[in-house]
């Protein structure tokens, strides 16, 4: 249902799914190399023009990673990072321009703090 719900909103942007396989060793007790095999995914969606509109990582089906954001020239929208699906540490928004717009600092999906500011870079009073 919910995958319906996001096919329909972005009906006009392609996925483009790139998959590898990773695998992380440890040690027992007896220096035996014992290995964890998880899944890292990487999505790419893409406006109508060809840019890429959006790009997540992904490790075994949650987000987990950096999270790029794109305006439809191409310019970046905004960067976040998240860790086992919930917002973690800093994100930053960009106007079009590139000048920064906000920065917001999250710790476990919960917002800790928050500074915007206007076009020309120059922070705005909360």
């Amino acid at each position: 249902m919910i995958f319906f719900s996001i096919g329909k909103r972005i009906k006009d942007f392609s996925k483009v799914r790139i998959y590898s396989f990773v695998h992380s060793l440890t040690h027992n007790e007896g220096g035996e190399a014992q290995g964890q095999e998880f899944q890292v995914e990487i999505k790419r969606l893409y406006y109508p023009n060809g840019n890429v509109k959006l790009e997540t990582n992904n490790r075994n089906g949650k987000l987990d990673g950096i999270a790029n954001y794109y305006y439809e020239s191409g310019n970046l929208k905004a960067r976040e990072f998240y860790r086992d699906n919930s917002i973690h540490g800093l994100s930053k928004w960009y106007y079009e321009s590139g000048e920064i717009k906000s920065e917001r600092y999250y710790k476990d999906g919960t917002l800790v703090s928050k500074k915007d500011y206007d076009k020309n870079g120059r922070p705005l009073e909360a």
